[in-house]
């Protein structure tokens, strides 16, 4: 690709991948494509999901479905900038500029 990236992690042998969008890269059949056409601060890949980050909410995506789930103020997030996304073990933690917001996750969406 020659596409210059912030964030990269590796996914079944893809390479996801982090600009002004979000890319899924095969780089065994030099194939290519957007799997998120918007700004995100960051992600994080937990099993075949993608957590983004989108400031003051997060979104979460099945990478082998493309199904979606938004996480917003309906769910919590309050007028809170969210910094990282982090994982452990069925828990995804949102570190924020008001703490840190634990989400277990794995009861929903295994």
């Amino acid at each position: 690709s020659n596409q210059v990236f912030r964030q990269i992690d590796f996914y079944n042998k893809k390479i996801v991948a982090l600009n002004e969008n979000l890319w899924l890269i095969d780089y065994i059949k030099n194939n290519e494509k957007i799997i998120y056409p918007e700004t995100c601060r960051n992600f994080k890949i937990t099993d075949d999901y993608i957590w983004l980050n989108l400031i003051d909410k997060v979104k979460l995506i099945n990478i082998d479905s493309v199904e979606e789930w938004m996480y917003d103020h309906n769910d919590g997030f309050i007028n809170i900038e969210i910094f990282d996304i982090k994982d452990d073990e069925g828990w995804v933690y949102f570190l924020t500029n008001q703490g840190i917001i634990f989400y277990n996750w794995s009861n929903y969406h295994f």
